[in-house]
Order: C-alpha cells, then structure tokens, then sequence
C-alpha cells in the first residue's frame, strides 16, 4: 500500500522507487508498465523485510482495475520468499491489536477488514551469515 510515512518512522529505505502505489492502480495509461517495473525492483533488491498494507484506502482501486498483475505477483512471492513474522489488525470500532510470531508463519489468518503484514525474507538469514 501506500503509506511511505514507514519508511521514514523504521529509518529504513525503500526497495522499490515506489513509494506510493496509487499510480500503479489508477486507471491511466501507464499503470500495467509501472507494476512491471515494481516487480523487477522488488525481485532485484530482495528485500530483508516487506510490509503489506490491507487496507482498502490505501490501494486506490476504481471499480474494474486496469491490472492486478501487482496483487497476483505478491501472492505468489509471498508464498514463496517471505514469512510473517507480524499482524497488525486494525477494527472498525475497537482498538488495533499487534501480534508478534515468535516461530515465522506462513500465512495471513485473520477476519479483519484492514490489517497490515509485516513479512521476513526467507533467506535473510543468509544474507547476514
């Protein structure tokens, strides 16, 4: 999603020159070839961690997206390159609760409408041996 305020508040930088996803689902005509290259940028700068946003405000849709080529990508490189390590569930009326997985997860289990993942890279580890 968008919410490049993340990177300023965790000092961390962005892998991907996108730091605001509106464009990339807004119905113009570079949308399709900006996803593309969000995609090679994520996949070329692997990153130690990714935060997903779920929440509906933040991925500006109009009604028939141009593309979900982002969200497909994401799904399958989730799966495959990362592990949830945090949940931040945001309710409609009540307060937003944090979890933390001691053991890395696989998947996002929640019924919240909104709600943000923060992800670990599976080979992070590898990385900084």
């Amino acid at each position: 999603g968008s919410e490049p305020e993340i990177y300023f508040y965790s000092r961390r930088r962005s892998a991907t020159g996108y730091i605001c996803t509106y464009p990339l689902v807004e119905p113009q005509p570079y949308a399709a070839a900006m996803q593309k290259e969000m995609i090679r940028e994520m996949q070329e700068s692997r990153p130690d961690y990714v935060v997903y946003v779920n929440v509906r405000t933040s991925w500006v849709q109009s009604p028939a997206p141009i593309s979900d080529a982002i969200i497909d990508w994401f799904d399958r490189y989730q799966r495959e390159q990362l592990q949830l390590v945090g949940l931040v569930e945001i309710p409609p009326d009540g307060p937003t609760e944090y979890r933390w997985f001691d053991r890395p997860e696989t998947n996002v289990e929640t019924t919240a409408e909104s709600w943000l993942a923060i992800f670990k890279s599976r080979a992070a580890g590898e990385k900084h041996r």
